[in-house]
């Protein structure tokens, strides 16, 4: 391969001592991760805010809404048929003769 020209492009543009860096960098992260990619570091200023009370209180106001939302339902389908009912009812000749 007397002839043979430099090579051109991005790699002839890459700087061998960023190239290193950053392959360390991704071995270093790498080793760090679990099988899933979550990193293992703790490197948290602060731990983080307990938001339990605020969650708790939340999907207690959501779960009295859901079950609110359930009753306004069961109320008007049972009203809804009892006004059938009664409709039906008035309809109804209790004399036993027939309507003129």
């Amino acid at each position: 391969m007397v002839g043979r020209k430099p090579r051109s492009g991005w790699f002839r543009k890459i700087d061998m001592a960023k190239s290193v860096d950053l392959i360390l960098n991704w071995v270093t992260l790498c080793s760090k991760t679990t099988k899933r990619g979550q990193t293992l570091r703790n490197d948290h200023p602060t731990p983080v805010a307990d938001y339990t009370n605020a969650f708790l209180v939340s999907a207690g106001f959501l779960v009295f809404m859901v079950l609110f939302a359930i009753w306004a339902i069961w109320g008007l389908i049972m009203a809804g048929l009892v006004s059938w009912g009664a409709d039906r009812l008035m309809t109804v000749d209790f004399r036993g003769g027939a309507r003129k």
